[in-house]
């Protein structure tokens, strides 16, 4: 199939991703990264756990005092 100038860059990329003859199926064991890659893999694969604690703090907070209606001016006047 053939590939426009510039698009080949990005279509030589895709075909790597895509045509990995090993797939590595556990993405938290990905290799070869620098390290600032692996710094931000490390950050990403740590925030599902974080969120997980924010949202059961608000779910506690919200239990021993529920949230009281108002007014915001810039949705119109709605109650949220």
């Amino acid at each position: 199939m053939p590939v426009c100038p510039r698009c080949a860059p990005q279509a030589t990329r895709t075909r790597a991703l895509t045509s990995n003859p090993n797939p590595n199926p556990n993405p938290n064991q990905v290799t070869g990264l620098t390290p600032e890659a692996e710094e931000a893999q490390e950050y990403l694969m740590k925030l599902p756990v974080r969120f997980n604690k924010l949202a059961q703090r608000q779910a506690k907070s919200l239990a021993k005092k529920p949230r009281e209606p108002k007014e915001w001016a810039w949705l119109n006047g709605r109650v949220v």
